[in-house]
């Protein structure tokens, strides 16, 4: 974790991607024409944040694996993040 406050605006970003995440794998997985999902968070952000807030990696992870134990058949998903700041890179992946 980081003593690293989230940002209103951040937070409002994260439960629109979430949101839109749920609906998106859902629909992708039950059409069953993906073999696989890419998806790229750029300006990863540090991943976690004061309070145990999870920022976009961690909570993309979480739907990811969520998305695999509802749906075992789930197509298969590549997960690539970056930021300028290598700091929040290896930040974000230790929550992964």
């Amino acid at each position: 974790m980081t003593n690293i406050p989230l940002p209103n605006h951040s937070e409002a970003k994260l439960r629109l991607l979430e949101a839109y995440l749920d609906r998106y794998l859902r629909a992708i997985t039950l059409s069953g024409r993906t073999e696989e999902i890419f998806l790229v968070d750029l300006f990863c952000g540090p991943g976690m944040y004061a309070g145990e807030k999870p920022g976009s990696p961690v909570a993309i992870g979480r739907k990811l694996s969520a998305l695999h134990a509802e749906y075992p058949g789930a197509p298969k998903t590549t997960f690539l993040f970056n930021d300028a700041d290598e700091f929040n890179t290896k930040n974000a992946h230790r929550y992964l």
